[in-house]
């Protein structure tokens, strides 16, 4: 597409040239218009190139976060592709939600491959202890309103177990080694459940504090602990 810009651009230089030296009266007596319209295709020629241009060098350079990104390459899931649909790491959905567990797809996506029986129980003995919320959270869930939004409320908290609990994350390693970055998920992922509903039965339960312990065991899974507190 490049090439039939440029022969193009090249073609009507050209024939400019050509009639300038055929007939230059007539050329110098030509419209304002004219002139203003070979221009105008000068530049739609010119523009495109840079557009070119400009779409080969932003392929060539690193994306940093989601700016600007409409699509792009990803091992984690496909999308609508054609006679696929959504599939997780290979998986179509399908066969997922059917045969497996929500630890089981959250064990998929993060670490790549479905858990054997003792990878499965090493993530719920890490999700049974992220259910654990600190004092500090539980008074800062107390001080939020009643009419905040649940998202709110949700970020808010993790906001100040990030304070109690600082991530030890080396940035240049966590290109390569993700193991940190994975337990810092799991822990979320085991505490949003019971902070959001300590929240909850708080404000509307007569200031009830919520103690998760009292109502789950170690074989709860997290749909289990979030309905089981929620009741």
């Amino acid at each position: 597409m490049l090439t039939r810009f440029l022969r193009g651009q090249a073609l009507i230089r050209s024939s400019i040239s050509a009639a300038a030296a055929a007939q230059p009266q007539q050329l110098l007596r030509a419209s304002t218009t004219t002139t203003t319209t070979l221009q105008q295709q000068f530049n739609k020629f010119d523009n495109k190139q840079a557009s070119f241009r400009g779409m080969s060098s932003e392929a060539d350079q690193i994306r940093k976060g989601l700016v600007g990104v409409l699509a792009d390459k990803s091992a984690v899931s496909t999308v609508g592709r054609k006679d696929v649909g959504l599939t997780y790491r290979g998986y179509r959905i399908e066969d997922l939600a059917k045969e497996c567990e929500f630890e089981d797809v959250l064990h998929l996506l993060t670490r790549g491959h479905l858990p054997s029986p003792a990878e499965r129980a090493a993530l719920q003995e890490r999700l049974v202890a992220g259910r654990h919320l600190p004092s500090e959270v539980k008074t800062v869930l107390e001080q939020m309103p009643a009419s905040a939004h649940p998202m709110d409320v949700l970020r808010t908290g993790c906001s100040v177990l990030g304070t109690l609990e600082p991530e030890e994350v080396d940035n240049v390693k966590m290109v390569k080694e993700h193991e940190a970055v994975i337990r810092i998920g799991e822990r979320l992922m085991g505490s949003f459940g019971p902070m959001i509903l300590y929240w909850y039965h708080f404000h509307n339960s007569g200031g009830l504090r919520l103690d998760a312990s009292q109502y789950l065991t170690p074989k709860d899974s997290l749909s289990q602990t979030f309905l089981k507190l929620l009741f």
